[in-house]
């Protein structure tokens, strides 16, 4: 097999904000909130069964347009987590899901409200309100939350009966804005992941994807509602170019173009902690990976697009002092 991890990802400049206290051992994760603000947040660990979560809230646009960066000097807490967080936003509410060391819950929280002399938004100032339930007794690791087809579904990464590898659960709840959320009952997909590994999802042409470290390596499967819950269809993951499988140390990051163009995923290059790219265009493989330069973690990513072609990586940096946030360049309007 031929080393194919050989050409840097033009889009990807050496370019990082550098956010202390968010460490590991958990992804960390980044979602973009009210007016295009971005809300960091992960889970640190400390002794006992849960860890602190903290956040800060970054102004993307300070690379560009002479913006404020991160809006707090001090990371925002957000209370004890079992693991690490997800955030989901729409209709000026994000929303907060993590486990609490016994149930799955979820938090809210409204747009922030003015500083009276400024007449700004207050964007550090967010608070989200009480949690509640959405799955009781469940050890749920790693949540992710997306909407698919007027349904919020959760998913997250649960011990699999009779097995030493991990599983995904998922539940859906209807979302109507301003109405409160009411999931069914967990099911379970036909994937087994590895130990720790965390599940990426994205929703593309209108097929929802997922990737995850399993026991052969990396996968990507997409997902078809049936009668039952979902069906899981493979999605190559091996270059025609004889680059081999993607075979890491961690868990990939999926992230789909918001104009439909391609699917990106990062990962991690076989044997190292080197972050690297690949493209899947409809009608296309997945192109031959490429490294985005001097960007090195050993706990899995997570990366965000937004319609302007930027996307927004987030990681924990080798050293684990903290997280970084790569931005892109405009990404390609194809890539092939």
């Amino acid at each position: 097999m031929s080393d194919c991890y050989t050409s840097n990802d033009q889009n990807w400049p050496y370019s990082c904000v550098f956010l202390p206290g968010l460490t590991g051992p958990y992804r960390p994760v980044v979602a973009r909130v009210w007016h295009g603000m971005l809300l960091v947040a992960a889970t640190s660990a400390k002794p006992g069964p849960s860890g602190s979560m903290l956040a800060y809230v970054y102004d993307p646009y300070a690379r560009e347009y002479g913006g404020k960066g991160p809006l707090s000097l001090f990371p925002i807490n957000l209370g004890s987590a079992a693991s690490a967080p997800a955030i989901w936003y729409a209709d000026l509410v994000a929303w907060l899901f993590y486990s609490d060391g016994t149930n799955l819950v979820y938090q809210s929280a409204p747009q922030p409200g003015l500083n009276p002399q400024t007449n700004e938004i207050e964007f550090a100032s967010f608070q989200f309100g009480a949690p509640s339930v959405a799955v009781a007794n469940t050890q749920a690791n790693n949540p992710a939350a997306i909407l698919f087809e007027g349904q919020l579904y959760l998913f997250w990464t649960g011990p699999a009966p009779g097995s030493s590898f991990q599983t995904v659960y998922f539940v859906s709840a209807p979302y109507t804005p301003g109405a409160n959320l009411v999931f069914t009952r967990p099911a379970e997909l036909t994937v087994a992941t590895g130990t720790l590994s965390e599940a990426s999802f994205a929703l593309w042409q209108g097929v929802l994807y997922v990737a995850y470290l399993g026991p052969a390596g990396t996968q990507v499967v997409s997902l078809v509602p049936n009668a039952t819950g979902w069906q899981t269809e493979a999605v190559g993951t091996v270059w025609q170019s004889d680059c081999g499988n993607l075979n890491c140390s961690f868990a990939p990051a999926l992230v789909a173009d918001p104009k439909g163009t391609f699917l990106m995923m990062v990962f991690c290059k076989p044997g190292s902690h080197q972050l690297c790219t690949t493209y899947l265009v409809a009608g296309n493989d997945w192109s031959a990976p490429q490294v985005i330069p001097h960007q090195l973690t050993g706990i899995s990513p997570s990366v965000i697009a937004t319609g302007g072609n930027y996307a927004y990586l987030a990681y924990v940096i080798e050293n684990n002092s903290g997280t970084n946030i790569g931005t892109s360049d405009s990404l390609p309007a194809v890539y092939a």
